[in-house]
């Protein structure tokens, strides 16, 4: 608050108390760590194949209208259309899995955009090596990057009779250029 009211000036601070601080540094070093392991795809079952017994009953349907004339003798199956044949999990369960289109589409996005795929991976474990990636670190400019020096003081030397323009030193790894910038020499 400003102004001249009654009263004291008021302060006040906050402090995370010690028995959080511990506890709170180790979770989001947890965090760091899990945040490496990236994607993990579910490859098991997604959707319930149609079991033997609703097979027959689609197939007693089919009958029935192909035996009173409903629909052209032999012209419809009851899985027609239900490709790809479903996959058999334990206990002799029948279902579709996305696994195989997920990998599909990852193997469609690395050949579009290998450059992109190739930096996203770098931020995760290796699937198959199990390779840590390495720490993001900030890069540093690239070669032939620019940056501005500062301000010119042409108009204040100007009035003082001084016709050179001033500039700030560059910094470590650049070389001026004369005009208020400088570029990085990589």
């Amino acid at each position: 608050m400003s102004g001249g009211g009654k009263g004291g000036k008021q302060t006040t601070s906050s402090s995370v108390p010690a028995w959080v601080q511990a506890p709170a540094e180790r979770n989001i070093a947890r965090a760091e760590t899990a945040q490496k392991v990236g994607y993990m795809p579910f490859y098991g079952p997604d959707v319930a194949a149609f079991n033997p017994t609703q097979q027959a009953a689609f197939n007693s349907n089919i009958n029935a209208a192909e035996a009173f004339g409903m629909i052209p003798q032999g012209s419809l199956t009851a899985m027609q259309g239900m490709a790809p044949t479903p996959n058999t999990y334990a206990g002799g369960l029948q279902a579709y899995s996305s696994g195989d289109l997920f990998d599909q589409a990852l193997a469609e996005l690395e050949s579009r955009r290998p450059g992109q795929v190739a930096q996203y991976n770098k931020m995760f474990v290796d699937p198959y090596s199990g390779n840590q990636p390495a720490p993001l670190t900030p890069p540093g400019p690239a070669a032939g990057s620019l940056v501005k020096l500062g301000t010119n003081h042409y108009l204040h030397n100007t009035l003082q009779n001084n016709f050179q323009p001033s500039y700030q030193a560059a910094p470590e790894g650049y070389v001026s250029l004369g005009n208020g910038y400088a570029i990085y020499k990589g």
